[in-house]
């Protein structure tokens, strides 16, 4: 169902619903990048680098959630350059 919701736009119910499945088995790697690309969209960046920290955790080889946590990284430091520019 989170992607489901993701798919429509409907973020908040994508979180809640990623967040009962994390309840029911926290240990699916691709619910917590799921739940991280979520918050990447809110604008939650801490939210998120839990998010693909634990799906890494979880599987260090899962190359999907490691291209989403360099690419907040990347994210980061434009925003960071950006803000140091003005």
């Amino acid at each position: 169902m989170g992607m489901a919701y993701h798919s429509q736009g409907n973020l908040s119910e994508a979180v809640r619903h990623f967040r009962e499945a994390l309840r029911i088995d926290p240990k699916l790697p691709e619910v917590h990048d799921n739940l991280g690309q979520v918050y990447v969209e809110l604008g939650q960046v801490e939210n998120a680098k839990e998010s693909f920290t634990e799906a890494l955790r979880r599987d260090p080889d899962f190359d999907t959630a490691k291209q989403h946590m360099e690419a907040l990284e990347v994210m980061e430091n434009n925003f960071l350059r950006e803000d140091i520019d003005r």
